[in-house]
């Protein structure tokens, strides 16, 4: 393992690091950074210096395309639902109108 734990964190990406503490085994190790927010069993770091980027996986943007998808079925299928649930209720208003004038 490297001596500086947050300059692997940072090559993988890891902005921020939440340490929790007062779990069995040994003390966990609290990485060199900016600490934003400590309390009894809590402490969360920002770790400094640059973190690196990485690049969006191909099959990002398909699953993305995939869930728009999706979710303009949920909301059609939805309002047709909401609409055949409509349908009979009208007809039975209908002819209960029927009923009342004959």
């Amino acid at each position: 393992m490297s001596a500086d734990p947050a300059a692997r964190l940072r090559a993988l990406g890891v902005r921020w690091v939440l340490v929790h503490r007062g779990q069995p085994g040994p003390p966990p190790r609290i990485p060199a950074g900016e600490v934003a927010l400590t309390s009894r069993t809590l402490t969360l770091v920002r770790l400094g210096g640059p973190v690196a980027g990485r690049p969006l996986p191909s099959a990002t943007v398909p699953v993305l395309v995939t869930d728009g998808l999706a979710a303009v079925f949920v909301v059609i299928a939805a309002g047709r639902g909401y609409r055949l649930v409509q349908l009979p209720r009208r007809a039975a208003r209908s002819r209960e109108r029927d009923d009342r004038s004959t």
